[in-house]
């Protein structure tokens, strides 16, 4: 099976949301493009329509017409906080707590042999790291999965980053992830 993950925020500049989105064939994103269509031409004609772009009553029409299997946390500045005090000690602890919140928000519905997409979202050093730590925490729990970079133009990481979006503006209310279960992941790495 396929996953894509996309993060809304960036680690350590406000709340981070994780959204994990399992690919399957649906239609929502021409429906959408439809839509936004009959209120914005020029956003309808970009490559890829992101959540940033959509009112309110898009996203709500997203989530309400969504039907792929999804997942989303949350860590919060706060908790960030909190994680640093105990981690940051380490070397490239921020990508660690990263892995760790990613790990966490997937490892509930990713099996042995599934394939996962993270959306480019940092320099090809900081994404090859990033992989390392996913494989790593994986491998702990025992699942073999692969792990790579996806573009924003693959449809499973648009997916999930109408789903993060969503997160951000409240639309969908994401898990809490446990401080002490990121510190302890992290601390494994």
């Amino acid at each position: 099976m396929l996953y894509g993950v996309d993060t809304s925020g960036k680690i350590g500049e406000g709340n981070l949301y994780i959204a994990i989105v399992r690919h399957e064939e649906t239609d929502i994103m021409n429906i959408l493009r439809d839509k936004v269509r009959r209120r914005h031409r020029g956003l309808s004609s970009r490559r890829r329509i992101k959540a940033s772009y959509l009112t309110r009553d898009e996203l709500g029409w997203v989530v309400n017409n969504f039907k792929s299997r999804h997942d989303g946390v949350v860590l919060s500045i706060p908790d960030f906080s909190d994680i640093k005090k105990h981690v940051s000690h380490f070397k490239s602890w921020k990508i660690k707590v990263l892995a760790s919140a990613i790990y966490l928000g997937c490892r509930r519905i990713v099996k042995t042999g599934d394939i996962i997409l993270v959306d480019r979202d940092y320099s090809e050093n900081v994404m090859k790291n990033l992989f390392d730590y996913l494989g790593c925490l994986f491998k702990s729990d025992k699942k073999n999965v692969v792990i790579e970079s996806g573009t924003s133009f693959n449809e499973v990481i648009a997916k999930a980053d109408l789903i993060a979006g969503c997160m951000r503006r409240n639309v969908i209310k994401p898990r809490k992830i446990s401080i002490k279960e990121i510190i302890r992941l992290a601390k494994l790495m």
